[in-house]
């Protein structure tokens, strides 16, 4: 549902780079699994400067050390590190 309301909101867009983030946007909503969306929240908790703990009973892993899986940094954050560095 949610990557036929990106589709859509892709066609009716004018301008053609937004119209494009929209369809990449349903791609990967059709392609999600629930081990994505489970660490793309985490993630993006964490960078909203939510603590640990927080995101530890938010997602449930019974471990904070299993939590702190997050914390790594994914490929796309090595890619705006480089990006930040003028490389």
């Amino acid at each position: 549902m949610a990557a036929t309301q990106f589709g859509e909101a892709a066609a009716r867009e004018r301008d053609l780079a937004r119209a494009e983030q929209l369809r990449a946007c349903a791609r990967q909503v059709e392609t999600a699994v629930p081990h994505q969306l489970r660490h793309i929240l985490a993630r993006r908790m964490l960078k909203t400067e939510a603590q640990l703990p927080e995101v530890q009973r938010m997602l449930g892993p019974s471990q904070l050390s299993t939590t702190g899986l997050y914390l790594t940094p994914s490929e796309e954050d090595g890619r705006a590190a480089v990006k930040r560095a003028g490389l």
